[in-house]
């Protein structure tokens, strides 16, 4: 320890000043031993941590054959923007009062890689995807690296003379971006020994969409694509949420109309705070919340019970129970806490996640179209509760 400590000092000799009491903490032998793991595995040059505050939210009930019968759970989320925990909690109570929440893993997606290979001609690249059709060649070769992923599908776009091969693999209870990168590897090295004419390849052309919202990852998803939905009585809105289920409709008709025109991807209002806050407490990788939050709403009035059914949907929940920052020490107590840690709790993790979105989802729409005397309720609780910005 005191020779890598040492070695520390002399790449980055402004670490011994004394001012810097934090980021010196690490060098406490039972903090080094502790967070050995990560530094040989994780984190390149590592210096000291960086510490997130985390609020609990809850109790969430959640309506679904991956959680117990009327279980309630209590979110972690990692935050320092005044309002989240407070608006998810309120979500929270509204979705409780109404019956809880009822969610539903529709699709179990894959993680992806996807190569580019350049060929002389367009024609040369379509023959090469035509030929690629039948891919199931090399299954053995793609699986040959990892013990528990599987191949689902290789899909093969041409643009002009590159050939762009889509390589999607089911990653059990782990992110699986290293599983699939060294699946891509054997698959390109089989793909350059069959076929002699391409000239040249990328190991990433971007078709993969990794860590970007796109319409692929929309159609196709990543990762989990989970459904969320709750009936909640108008009276329950207006009660807690000071909202009236017409307010919240036109709401979002504004919404998307300002969507459209400042050209950005059709989404919900206040997933990615969600996100965000969860992810950071239970040591996902945060590159991929732009991704995970791509999301999409339902919205029915119904008459007859004078409720409004609120689904949300979110086709690509790029999230881990096992691997990467899920060892490390406080997210994986997060994780406990929601009984997420380990193999077999994936789907229940990402149902959980939707379920938060939507409890934050009701909360800031309902505030952000409060009528009378809380208009601006959204604003000013900002106001209150930021008090530092």
């Amino acid at each position: 320890m005191r020779k890598k400590l040492t070695e520390e000092r002399q790449l980055y000799p402004e670490l011994d000043n004394d001012k810097l009491d934090h980021l010196s903490e690490v060098r406490e032998k039972r903090t080094y031993d502790l967070y050995k793991p990560l530094i040989t595995k994780n984190t390149e040059n590592f210096i000291g941590l960086s510490k997130i505050p985390i609020g609990i939210a809850g109790p969430l009930i959640i309506q679904s054959r991956h959680v117990g019968e009327n279980e309630p759970i209590y979110i972690p989320l990692a935050s320092t923007e005044g309002t989240i925990i407070a608006s998810v909690s309120r979500g929270m109570k509204i979705l409780r009062l109404s019956g809880g929440v009822h969610t539903y893993t529709n699709r179990i997606g894959s993680i992806q890689r996807a190569p580019c290979f350049r060929f002389a001609t367009p024609i040369e690249a379509s023959k090469f995807r035509d030929e690629l059709k039948d891919w199931e060649w090399l299954r053995p070769t793609a699986e040959s690296s990892t013990s528990h992923g599987k191949l689902l599908d290789i899909f093969t776009l041409v643009i002009g003379r590159y050939a762009h091969v889509r390589i999607s693999m089911f990653p059990g209870d782990s992110y699986g971006a290293n599983m699939v990168s060294k699946a891509a590897i054997n698959v390109i090295k089989a793909i350059i020994g069959k076929f002699p004419n391409i000239q040249k390849y990328y190991s990433e052309g971007g078709l993969s969409s990794e860590k970007s919202p796109s319409s692929i990852g929309m159609l196709l998803g990543r990762g989990r694509s989970v459904v969320a939905t709750a009936d909640i009585p108008s009276k329950v809105l207006m009660d807690i949420g000071r909202s009236k289920p017409e307010d919240i409709l036109e709401f979002y008709e504004v919404w998307d109309a300002a969507t459209e025109f400042r050209g950005g991807i059709p989404s919900t209002a206040g997933v990615i705070n969600t996100l965000s806050a969860i992810y950071a407490a239970t040591g996902q990788d945060l590159a991929c919340i732009p991704e995970s939050r791509t999301s999409k709403y339902n919205l029915r009035y119904d008459a007859s019970t004078d409720s409004l059914r609120w689904e949300l949907i979110m086709p690509s929940i790029v999230c881990a129970t096992v691997g990467g920052g899920t060892h490390l020490p406080t997210q994986r107590e997060c994780l406990k806490m929601l009984g997420c840690f380990g193999d077999r709790t994936i789907d229940r993790f990402a149902e959980i996640i939707a379920a938060t979105a939507l409890a934050h989802e009701i909360s800031f729409v309902s505030a952000a179209c409060a009528s009378g005397d809380q208009a601006c309720e959204w604003l000013e609780a900002h106001a209150a509760l930021n008090l530092r910005t």
